[in-house]
């Protein structure tokens, strides 16, 4: 009778390891299929600089604005500094230019660090 108690507690412990181990791979196995996955859509969204959106490109928008010359002799806007001379301190000109800003629909990265770009189009007083 000891024997066969301690026959089918053998079994039931067996039976369980195996039970275990076969569930075990399989959430394993789907885990691994996941991130396999989700390194797979990563990399195909991958833009070279991480700090660039995906999906965007870089589009100029035009811009007018009335910009007085400091004390150094120059119109700046953003960063961009154009000299216009000592002799015109405090006069303000009527500028007209394009700001860069990640706002075109693209199937692209933006490059981010063109935004805030100016090109200036044209002044006049």
């Amino acid at each position: 009778m000891k024997k066969i108690l301690m026959s089918m507690a053998v079994v039931a412990l067996l039976s369980s390891l195996v039970l275990f181990l076969s569930n075990s791979n399989n959430q394993l196995d789907e885990l691994f299929a996941e991130n396999i996955e989700a390194l797979a859509q990563e990399e195909s969204n991958k833009c070279p600089n991480k700090y660039d959106p995906i999906g965007l490109t870089i589009r100029y928008e035009q811009r007018t604005s009335t910009v007085t010359v400091g004390i150094d002799g120059n119109l700046t806007i953003g960063n961009t500094s154009i000299p216009i001379g000592i002799g015109s301190i405090g006069i303000n000109y009527t500028c007209t230019y394009e700001i860069a800003q990640c706002s075109q629909p693209a199937n692209a990265c933006c490059n981010s660090s063109l935004v805030g770009d100016i090109k200036i189009v044209g002044i006049r007083r």
